[in-house]
């Protein structure tokens, strides 16, 4: 889960202007000063806590919400081998840490833009066409909507191994879990009241521009979702040409060397060897 990310430590800055008095004397005043390379002392950004993290609150929601409907993924559908499997923990741990690198670094980027949003030169002003960033609420309410969507889309990625997310039809109570978990998700982040639950602002995405800010989220949550699956593949696709801990072997070569490992010789018949019978 997400935790620390980032720290803010605003400068103490001060720029001299003149003003314009009423007997045309100009009078020298202590201003706040901030410039767009350095958004640090932008008075919105001065309100940003040292560490993010996300409510309590938010987080019993995404347990509760995408947790509790993942059990349906009990009653998906699978294709069935033809030859016995046993688990491969070495291949299943480097194909989970792959696809939650993903998952991960696109939650940095998303909160980095989001903490870089004043910036008029940044990401976020560019595809917005807005002269104003976010506040510290729709961040949060923003990574909340971000993590709800990547946990159930990752689901579908990692239920094909060898195949892209779509080679194998997901079983209509699995979609209609995620329909279900998704659409909520969505609507708290867009409906969610202004309160500072455990001392954190938060605030509905739809409170304040860009109102469309919960649709943005969902279509950068697609794109990296592509980009998750193909890296998936590319991480199979290398452990497979090299036979990397043995993700090609089947249950009889896996049993094999496992017992000349432990300084036995067995002579075992085996069957076709790929298929990823030891996954």
């Amino acid at each position: 889960m997400l935790s620390s990310i980032l720290v803010f430590v605003p400068p103490n800055r001060c720029v001299a202007r003149p003003h314009h008095h009423h007997n045309h004397v100009f009078v020298v005043t202590q201003v706040d000063y901030y410039d767009k390379h350095d958004m640090s002392g932008h008075p919105e950004v001065e309100t940003y806590p040292r560490f993010f993290h996300m409510p309590v609150l938010m987080l019993m929601l995404i347990t509760l919400l995408n947790d509790g409907t993942l059990i349906s993924i009990g009653y998906d559908t699978v294709n069935a081998s033809a030859l016995p499997q046993r688990w491969n923990l070495p291949v299943l741990f480097t194909i989970a840490a792959a696809l939650g690198f993903i998952a991960l670094v696109s939650s940095l980027l998303i909160l980095h833009v989001g903490l870089d949003s004043w910036n008029p030169d940044g990401f976020f002003q560019y595809i917005t066409g807005l002269d104003v960033g976010l506040h510290y609420g729709q961040i949060t309410t923003m990574v909340y909507l971000k993590v709800s969507i990547s946990d159930f889309l990752t689901l579908f990625s990692a239920r094909t191994l060898d195949g892209p997310f779509w080679s194998s039809k997901p079983s209509p109570i699995l979609l209609a879990a995620a329909f279900t978990a998704l659409s909520m998700s969505t609507l708290f982040a867009i409906f969610w009241p202004a309160e500072y639950p455990d001392g954190i602002e938060t605030v509905g995405l739809g409170a304040h521009k860009p109102h469309q800010l919960a649709f943005l989220v969902w279509v950068y949550c697609l794109l990296c979702w592509f980009v998750q699956d193909a890296f998936k593949l590319l991480v199979v696709g290398v452990l497979t040409k090299f036979n990397v801990f043995g993700i090609n072997d089947t249950v009889a070569e896996a049993m094999q060397k496992e017992e000349e490992s432990k300084g036995k010789t067995v002579t075992v018949t085996s069957g076709n060897k790929r298929g990823y019978q030891a996954v």
